[in-house]
């Protein structure tokens, strides 16, 4: 239940602080950034108290940058004139660069120890290096999703070619769950109920994701909404 506390902790942050975020996004993403170097160093150096307890819960294996990239998915599936969705639209681009930022330190982490014990000649198992292989590609994901919401960026794109791009963010969300089920799935089927729950929470997060999805999609075709127009107050050069 960890990960449904941390969820529910995130989205109280994000909307409390909503208005920094949208007023000094790059305080949010320093701050991110330095998350990132602590793990990074605790990793390498073997800090027990950093790479341990509750802060590896949250960034060493990933949970803190799942649960803001769910609040991202989920405001884009929201009704669209929603109090919640009008409040949180605005910052969805800063929301998910921050997350892109903490799910690239899990990943570096990771790939860090999976290099490591590669050239020491351990072979790991298929599972762990299935999951090597889709950690590389989260992270490359990450990297491009990132880069491509920053407002700066985005000023020398066009809306139609941006929205081409960032729909690499649904197959960034699908490997997300396939990285988390082939961390997960081996501890839950030897019986772990901590491993279990967890497995079940992120397929019903993720799931229903999936079919609200798909139903706000046949709602903007139904409404005939041109998602490019809804875009276009980010600093777009043009259609």
């Amino acid at each position: 239940m960890d990960i449904l506390l941390l969820l529910l902790g995130t989205c109280a942050a994000v909307m409390l602080l909503r208005n920094p975020i949208k007023r000094a996004p790059w305080l949010f993403y320093l701050l991110a950034f330095a998350l990132d170097i602590i793990l990074l160093l605790g990793t390498a150096y073997g800090w027990g108290e950093v790479v341990r307890g509750p802060f590896a819960f949250i960034m060493r294996k990933g949970a803190l940058g799942v649960a803001v990239f769910i609040i991202v998915m989920y405001i884009g599936v929201l009704p669209r004139k929603s109090r919640v969705s009008l409040w949180l639209r605005p910052i969805r681009a800063e929301l998910s660069i921050v997350a892109c930022i903490l799910i690239a330190g899990h990943m570096l982490t990771y790939l860090l120890v999976y290099v490591s014990a590669m050239s020491a000649g351990s072979r790991p198992k298929d599972a762990v290096l299935a999951s090597f292989v889709v950690a590389l590609c989260l992270l490359v994901l990450a990297l491009v999703l990132g880069v491509t919401s920053l407002r700066s960026i985005k000023h020398h794109m066009k809306a139609k070619k941006w929205r081409k791009i960032q729909k690499l963010a649904y197959v960034f969300y699908a490997l997300i769950l396939v990285h988390l089920l082939l961390m997960l799935a081996p501890a839950a089927l030897s019986g772990s109920a901590t491993a279990g729950v967890t497995v079940g929470v992120y397929g019903v997060l993720f799931g229903g994701y999936a079919v609200a999805r798909v139903v706000r999609a046949r709602m903007d075709a139904r409404e005939h909404l041109d998602l490019v127009d809804t875009i276009m107050d980010q600093g777009f050069v043009e259609k």
